[in-house]
């Protein structure tokens, strides 16, 4: 991630307008997540999973246009590794149907 931040950060054309897909070295859940957020705060995190449209909703509340909000179900379900798809594979898939694996500008 930091590679990416300091090349989006020195970019003069960056206008922060557009999501920037990211995947660590490691596929993790986000049960997994809320587990390290629990360990490095020492305060307890649990991930309840809710309908789509409700998570949509949330996202909105906090911010983010429809768009965006649409597109992390859309990926969310993507590679949730249903219906016997590789997550990964998944992931790699929609990183390129949604066009974020070409440089940005």
């Amino acid at each position: 991630m930091t590679v990416v931040a300091d090349r989006l950060l020195r970019d003069r054309g960056w206008v922060g307008q557009h999501t920037v897909a990211l995947l660590g070295a490691e596929n993790i859940s986000l049960a997994q997540m809320a587990e390290t957020l629990t360990e490095v705060l020492g305060t307890p995190i649990r991930y309840e999973r809710g309908s789509r449209d409700e998570s949509k909703r949330t996202l909105v509340g906090y911010g983010f246009s429809d768009a965006v909000a649409q597109a992390m179900i859309d990926m969310n379900a993507a590679t949730s590794g249903n219906g016997g798809v590789d997550p990964d594979e998944a992931a790699k898939k929609w990183i390129t149907d949604n066009g974020f694996d070409r440089p940005i500008g």
